[in-house]
């Protein structure tokens, strides 16, 4: 794609976090005298996992329709548990985090649209997110 303003704004889809794509990105700039070149490759994060502070975990896509998908800080060096609840804090779903697991998937069919607590307990800490299901 090729964008002769100088906003140009470009949005790329987001790729698989699991087998992330690279995009090079290049800049053009003609200023009369000769044209300048710059390139660079680009790998997007869309979780951030680098931003997850320890003990805690990370969801995508969030909003979510059917499906959410769990990012923790660190593999869990022991079992634990995944617990949707509503804001009430009556659990609604739960699963077990194997140990040595780092991610995840959970499944929202069941659930009506609204908003949801989201808590992992692993290695003796628990965690809590806020999930928006579609």
């Amino acid at each position: 794609m090729t964008a002769t303003t100088p906003t140009a704004e470009v949005v790329y889809p987001w790729s698989d976090p699991n087998n992330p794509t690279t995009y090079t990105v290049t800049l053009s700039i003609d200023n009369g005298c000769g044209v300048d070149v710059k390139q660079k490759d680009y790998t997007p994060d869309p979780l951030g996992i680098d931003a997850i502070a320890e003990g805690s975990f990370g969801l995508y896509p969030n909003p979510a329709n059917d499906n959410v998908n769990f990012v923790l800080a660190g593999a869990a060096s022991a079992q634990g548990t995944v617990q949707v609840m509503d804001i009430a804090g009556r659990v609604l779903a739960s699963q077990i985090v194997a140990a040595g697991q780092i991610n995840g998937e959970i499944n929202l069919t069941e659930l009506a649209s609204g908003s949801y607590l989201v808590k992992i307990s692993v290695d003796g800490n628990s965690s809590v997110n806020t999930l928006i299901k579609q």
